[in-house]
């Protein structure tokens, strides 16, 4: 018997949701860098200073600065 196109899509279809959903479940760590000033601006500066990430780190940068868009 031959599988009919429906039925290789389906299969296929199947396949990549659970791969995918199984990628989300396991998602990297992430990082937050957040930038901030002083209320008048003459000064900004990132929080944290420092920072090691390991490969596949997702880093995120915050702007709470209210001056500084």
């Amino acid at each position: 018997m031959r599988p009919s196109r429906r039925m290789v899509l389906t299969l296929g279809s199947s396949a990549l949701a659970t791969l995918t959903l199984t990628k989300r479940a396991t998602a990297a760590p992430s990082e937050i860098i957040e930038m901030r000033g002083t209320s008048r601006g003459e000064r900004i500066w990132f929080s944290p200073r420092g920072l090691a990430v390991a490969p596949g780190t997702t880093i995120r940068f915050v702007n709470r600065d209210p001056l500084s868009s």
